[in-house]
């Protein structure tokens, strides 16, 4: 995951490896983040059909996600 982390510092609208990234959190179980990459995939290309297949999928547990406020960062 640090692989596409890093290429999406350089490059934040690099979709491809967005979509690798978010693909990587459901795989290790990070349903919340994979869900998160996915949103900002859509951000960039509302017709995205891999990222609007993989919210679909998520469902109702998407759903939640998207009503919980972001984390609190400490500082």
């Amino acid at each position: 995951m640090n692989e596409w982390r890093a290429i999406i510092a350089r490059d934040p609208g690099n979709v491809a490896a967005r979509l690798a990234l978010a693909g990587a959190y459901l795989a290790v179980g990070e349903r919340i983040e994979a869900f998160r990459e996915y949103q900002r995939v859509l951000q960039m290309e509302p017709d995205q059909p891999e990222a609007r297949r993989a919210i679909a999928r998520l469902g109702k547990h998407g759903s939640q996600i998207q009503r919980q406020p972001p984390p609190l960062r400490l500082v």
